[in-house]
């Protein structure tokens, strides 16, 4: 016991406690939705960030303790400057006190006086080393016991009907192919939001033998809770459908990926083909969608580097500040896997299998970013941002 006690005194535990509890909470707030390898990936990044504004910190002061507490400065920054703030805009709504040209300034001239008061003092850094990793070890085990009650009561709140399995030798089972292309307004909206006919389109697929509903219409406002209650033929049960929360989201993503539709489809001996934004068991997304808050994103979207990218990144795509590749792969990154989708979808509709298909295609078209114009010209990336597109 002696020996803990001395160790939680003397050791640096806060440089590994540090990022373990800021990956470790995100995981916690978002199971279910956080993949762990992409977890202990990230965790592992941080740590290794850490680690090297550590060893920088040694080779000035040549003291463990005083470049240790300098790396747990400069990360904690990192962590938290976006709860930070969002906390001023609370108080000060946008004044300049929130913003980065006061912020950033302000962080960089403590950070001096730090590292100069830290080479200046003789003081012994034991007290502040053992409430560090104090505070850290409480906040994880704290976070420990609410994830093991996640994980013990694991109880959707959007529920929906138990999986079944359908076994039928004698059923027709023809291929099935479920394509959507995102924010795609039925012939009656385009007509009477935007005065544009579309009915040339309608009359197209009839011929072709489809059946068009005239007065179509989404249950949801958001793509996600849509799939989910689609794959799962059912209504969500949303606790509070004005104030949707970030565990509802998370949830959308489970049932999308252990949907309904799947699972009997797959009893029936069905092959899933999963060309779609969303991972499905088994079949995960073939791209890399960049407008959904999928994977890590939760845990670093309040992280400095993930606010400064989505305030201030603008200025490096178009501009005197353009980085000419960056700005190509970034702008035209959902174009991109538009076309790795629709590529894939007609290499597989070109293909005969012994086992019928189920084929889920999923484009991000026409939601933004736009790329084209109304005379259907590809738009430049001058125009993309200038028009508000979220690339």
């Amino acid at each position: 016991m002696s020996k803990l006690f001395s160790s939680i005194r003397s050791k640096p535990v806060f440089l590994i406690l540090l990022p373990l509890f800021f990956v470790f909470r995100g995981f916690s707030e978002n199971y279910n939705a956080v993949p762990l390898k992409d977890a202990l990936m990230l965790f592992f990044l941080y740590v290794g960030a850490t680690l090297l504004f550590f060893f920088v910190g040694w080779l000035f002061y040549r003291n463990i303790l005083k470049a240790a507490i300098l790396s747990f400065t400069i990360m904690a920054f990192h962590f938290f400057f976006g709860a930070i703030q969002d906390v001023l805009k609370s108080f000060f709504d946008d004044s300049f006190i929130t913003r980065y040209s006061f912020l950033v300034p302000f962080f960089i001239v403590n950070l001096i006086l730090l590292i100069w008061f830290l080479k200046r003092t003789k003081k012994p850094m034991d007290r502040i080393n053992m409430y560090l990793n104090l505070l850290l070890g409480i906040f994880i085990l704290i976070d420990t016991a609410l994830l093991v009650q996640k994980m013990q009561h694991r109880n959707l709140s959007m529920n929906v009907r138990p999986h079944y399995n359908i076994n039928c030798d004698t059923c027709t089972k023809p291929d099935i192919y479920f394509l959507v292309f995102d924010e795609y307004s039925s012939t009656a909206a385009l007509k009477e939001t935007w005065n544009y006919d579309n009915s040339d389109l309608d009359s197209f697929l009839i011929r072709k033998g489809f059946r068009v509903l005239s007065h179509s219409r989404s249950n949801y406002n958001f793509t996600q809770f849509s799939i989910a209650s689609t794959l799962n033929m059912d209504y969500l049960d949303i606790p509070n459908p004005s104030a949707c929360t970030i565990k509802d989201y998370n949830n959308c993503f489970e049932l999308i990926k252990n949907n309904q539709v799947c699972s009997i489809l797959s009893s029936m001996g069905y092959e899933i083909a999963n060309y779609s934004i969303f991972d499905i068991q088994k079949n995960p997304s073939l791209v890399t969608e960049s407008f959904l808050p999928l994977k890590t994103k939760l845990i670093t979207s309040q992280t400095f580097t993930s606010r400064i990218k989505k305030d201030l990144f603008h200025l490096l795509l178009v501009g005197k500040f353009e980085i000419k590749w960056l700005s190509k792969d970034l702008i035209y990154a959902t174009y991109h896997n538009n076309q790795k989708i629709i590529n894939a979808l007609i290499k597989d509709s070109s293909e005969i299998e012994d086992r019928p298909r189920f084929v889920y295609g999923h484009i991000t078209m026409p939601h933004p970013p736009f790329y084209y114009n109304k005379y259907g010209q590809q738009k430049s990336k001058e125009d993309i941002i200038k028009d508000g597109d979220d690339p």
